[in-house]
């Protein structure tokens, strides 16, 4: 069970996310000096931060606008949130509003700040760590921030290390990097803004620590990145702990809005908000959203003269739904000496996966299973040009990339679409489609 409130956990994904997009772009807000972002829950350890918190309450309970306070704002749960009843695993979803208020002037910088915001986790989940002080710290999943093919980013977490046995650089260098591209994972060559996070235990467990590491090159190694004001700047660090605690938290948003302007203190001030929900979850729970990848590659038409279509442009897709089963087919036996208690024997399993994708022009397959599916367009051309079309026996590479904590698991079928194609506008108008692929031998 979390030591901190659940609601404190989306406040520390926000207030971080904010500082590390506004690292990346100085067009948004972030960072204390500019944007507080109260849920009354936060952890205070020190009497700096005890001074900080009071003071800046105070300004939000007497409605004032520090010069230098471009956003300030308050994070609350509509309801209580609720534990879902298992004893095993911490499972709490939640619903949240957050509110800012803002001079008119600085109104269209916070409404992109806050649609960069929802841009960068909207239906994505995030591993975020609860430190043995209560405060929590967010580390990036790897593969989960970006289009295309899987590349490590900044703050990323890539893994634990026993430094009583190996070094930092032996480790990442001589383990988890190889071990990333063997998987299709891009590696950046480092640059002095390069940085990701490493969990460093000892054998004794007296500690066992997140750390940010940083390509040192005059060393030429990857080593700890110590903690500066400067450094800080840049790189979130984590406080000070000896332990901690994995878990995840899956977000989903509603649309912002913007209040009518009033005045306050002479200023033209109004409120922007947003809300949404969110899901916290044990490490060890599976999350839908730990999908971060599905790609998809016409492979394979089986006839006489295989048809390679490996060769095809490989797909990235984000699927709505993901249901899926294994049927296994079963022969009755009935033996008299067994009193008649039926036993089965199964004899052939027929594993299939639906997809529900919103249908997208810009994106090919798409707009090709679009039209096979309702208007029964398929290949066609002198050779048929199936790079182009569908055929109902084309058999498709999917690759399936599952992402929590540094532990990437990629999971690679070869398919075909079987049973009817389902197109269905949802109560937005906006057009969805569910397609059925039932698993292939490799080749068949």
């Amino acid at each position: 069970m979390t030591k901190t409130f659940a609601l404190d956990y989306i406040r520390q994904i926000f207030i971080q996310a904010l500082f590390e997009e506004k690292v990346k772009n100085e067009n948004l807000i972030g960072g204390d000096n500019e944007l507080c972002l109260f849920s009354f829950y936060e952890q205070v350890s020190s009497q700096e931060e005890v001074d900080r918190y009071v003071k800046n309450y105070k300004q939000l309970l007497d409605q004032e606008n520090k010069m230098d306070l471009i956003a300030n704002g308050t994070l609350i749960a509509p309801e209580n949130p609720s534990i879902t009843n298992i004893n095993q695993a911490t499972i709490i979803p939640l619903s949240f509003t957050c509110a800012f208020r803002t001079t008119l002037g600085n109104r269209d910088l916070l409404v992109d700040t806050i649609g960069n915001l929802i841009e960068r986790f909207k239906g994505r989940k995030v591993d975020i760590a609860e430190l043995d002080n209560g405060k929590l710290f967010m580390v990036g999943t790897i593969a989960n921030q970006i289009n295309g093919t899987p590349t490590l980013k900044n703050g990323d977490f890539i893994g634990d290390i026993l430094d009583d046995d190996y070094t930092i650089d032996e480790m990442v260098n001589g383990f988890y990097f190889p071990n990333f591209r063997q998987k299709g994972i891009t590696v950046p060559n480092p640059t002095s803004d390069t940085y990701y996070y490493v969990e460093l235990t000892d054998s004794g467990n007296t500690y066992h620590k997140i750390v940010p590491i940083v390509y040192d090159f005059e060393l030429e190694e990857w080593v700890e990145q110590e903690y500066t004001p400067e450094v800080a700047n840049r790189i979130p660090f984590p406080a000070e702990h000896n332990n901690f605690t994995k878990y995840q938290v899956s977000l989903s948003f509603d649309s912002v809005r913007c209040d009518e302007p009033r005045i306050l203190n002479s200023d033209e001030t109004c409120y922007v908000s947003f809300g949404g929900s969110a899901t916290i979850c044990s490490k060890g729970v599976l999350m839908g959203n730990q999908l971060t990848k599905l790609s998809i590659q016409k492979y394979l038409i089986k006839a006489d003269t295989n048809i390679d279509l490996s060769s095809t442009t490989k797909y990235w897709l984000e699927p709505l739904e993901m249901p899926s089963g294994n049927n296994a087919n079963s022969q009755v036996i009935n033996k008299l000496s067994n009193k008649f208690i039926a036993q089965t024997h199964t004899d052939s399993l027929a594993n299939t996966k639906q997809y529900s994708f919103l249908l997208d022009k810009n994106i090919p397959l798409l707009w090709q299973w679009f039209k096979y599916a309702r208007f029964g367009i398929q290949a066609s051309g002198t050779p048929i040009n199936y790079g182009n079309g569908i055929s109902p026996n084309m058999i498709y590479k999917i690759e399936e990339w599952w992402s929590c904590w540094g532990e990437i698991e990629v999971f690679t079928n070869y398919a075909k679409i079987i049973d009817s194609v389902e197109i269905e506008n949802t109560e937005s108008d906006v057009l969805s489609m569910t397609l059925t692929f039932q698993n292939q031998e490799e080749g068949n």
